[in-house]
């Protein structure tokens, strides 16, 4: 049943946010430019109404972040049209019916209004921004096994929940403003793979003043990443570029020295659950790292 409700912009920003909702102050000021006053009034914005009485946005977001800070006109009086939910989840489903079509979500957006939901509170700029939704969808279309079938976005986030968390600690701070799609899924699955005991790997990989002979696994890395620079990232590149990340993320974790690196993604390997390493296998890394007295690592 529909029910339509007078109330005030300051009111409407009261109403509870929509757990899939965008980067809000993002999008505003991605879309800013898109409004004039005479489009603001008489305003029309949608809500859900839970069993409990709880109003929660469908739409309308963007535009109370916008009035509560005086970027557009601000309309006396919102028509809300609230609709009766059975649930949130219900609720949610209708957010993707009533959130504007004209500002269609890009991936970016999506991921993390998913994050939010999952109560993901990324400390790096790159993750807060959603920039490594390519990755998460590759990951999740390779563990489908089909190019074709379109992944939920909400369900790959969660399944890759504690990764996403992992990394994001691991780039945090660094002044960087995207990472391949490539480096990014390799990440997420050695740290499903290894966990903590991969964290030095990718330290060194994006520390820029890192220095190793031509044989480490990180140098080679590096070098893959300069000659394929500007490449495709289409779903064969992908899958060959990450599989030689993850080639070098087995060949750390072993102690080896390599002259290059090869290998493609096995097929079923992102279906792998996290296995620990053993303790030889730990005891073999942590010699082929040299440690400083201060307990760095030192470059070599």
């Amino acid at each position: 049943m529909m029910h339509t409700i007078t109330m005030t912009p300051s009111q409407w920003a009261g109403v509870q946010i929509n757990p899939r909702q965008r980067d809000v102050e993002r999008h505003a000021k991605k879309i800013l430019g898109d409004f004039v006053p005479w489009q603001e009034q008489g305003a029309s914005v949608q809500a859900a109404i839970l069993p409990n009485g709880t109003l929660v946005k469908l739409n309308g977001h963007t535009r109370s972040y916008l009035w509560e800070n005086r970027m557009i006109h601000v309309p006396e009086l919102l028509h809300v049209q609230a609709v009766d939910a059975r649930d949130m989840d219900h609720v949610i489903e209708m957010y993707y019916l009533f959130d504007n079509r004209k500002n269609v979500e890009t991936s970016d957006d999506l991921i993390t209004g998913c994050m939010r939901d999952l109560g993901i509170e990324p400390k790096s700029k790159l993750f807060q921004s959603g920039k490594f939704s390519t990755a998460v969808r590759y990951l999740a279309m390779s563990a489908l096994q089909s190019r074709s079938t379109v992944p939920d976005m909400f369900e790959s986030v969660k399944e890759w929940k504690t990764e996403i968390l992992h990394v994001d600690r691991l780039i945090e701070g660094r002044n960087i403003a995207a990472y391949p799609s490539w480096i990014l899924g390799a990440m997420f699955i050695s740290s499903r793979k290894y966990g903590e005991a991969i964290s030095d790997f990718w330290e060194a990989y994006l520390d820029p003043n890192t220095e190793d002979f031509n044989t480490s696994p990180v140098i080679q890395l590096r070098m893959v990443l300069s000659k394929n620079r500007g490449k495709s990232s289409g779903f064969g590149n992908l899958r060959d570029f990450m599989g030689k990340a993850l080639s070098a993320t087995d060949h750390h974790i072993a102690g080896n020295r390599i002259s290059h690196l090869k290998g493609v993604l096995p097929a079923g390997y992102i279906k792998n659950k996290a296995r620990p390493v053993s303790s030889a296998r730990m005891k073999r890394s942590q010699r082929s790292v040299p440690v400083s007295p201060n307990g760095a690592h030192a470059h070599v």
